[in-house]
């Protein structure tokens, strides 16, 4: 029997509990869940917290990687488990190598910081390639100019598909994974 993958989510740790971004992200959690998947984040607030949320409501398994000298070491409330690193430099190597696959919602740079390293680590063969999306256009602007570069700024970058919702992302994982 094969391992229950695994999606490492990214985003902002700024929409609340009712807004529209927590709702989209606690629906990608549900989804998520309901699919099969164990849910991996950052482990704080805002997205971390709502696809946290929504993965324990439909009984899956939510993993926080959280930095141990931050004040919330210990994460959101809705985690099944809470994995710290010493430094943000760990728990972004812990996020990477512990998704099977990678889904980034909207957020500030330290989302931005997550996606260019993930990309840049998949374009230099730092870690394999693992089936990455960006949920809804958000990073749509950047995604699009960086397939669009010149060869003589950069070699072609991975593909980063743009995703419109829950149901596209989870339909892609399903058709990588086979499941």
């Amino acid at each position: 029997m094969s391992k229950q993958k695994a999606i490492t989510v990214f985003g902002s740790a700024q929409p609340l509990s009712g807004e529209r971004l927590y709702q989209q992200a606690y629906t990608l959690g549900a989804d998520l869940a309901y699919a099969g998947y164990t849910v991996i984040s950052g482990g704080y607030g805002g997205i971390m917290a709502a696809v946290s949320e929504g993965a324990v409501s439909q009984g899956g398994t939510a993993i926080g990687i959280t930095v141990s000298h931050w004040n919330a070491a210990s994460g959101n409330k809705f985690l099944s488990q809470c994995i710290p690193t010493s430094s943000l430099s760990e728990r972004l190597d812990v996020l990477l190598k512990r998704g099977d696959g990678y889904c980034f919602l909207p957020g500030g740079t330290g989302t931005l910081l997550e996606l260019a390293m993930v990309w840049e680590f998949v374009h230099k063969r730092i870690i394999i390639k693992k089936p990455m999306c960006c949920f809804g256009d958000f990073w749509a602007p950047l995604i699009k100019r960086m397939h669009s570069l010149p060869r003589e700024i950069a070699k072609p970058v991975p593909r980063m598909l743009i995703l419109p919702d829950s149901a596209a992302i989870i339909r892609y994982f399903q058709q990588v994974f086979k499941t």
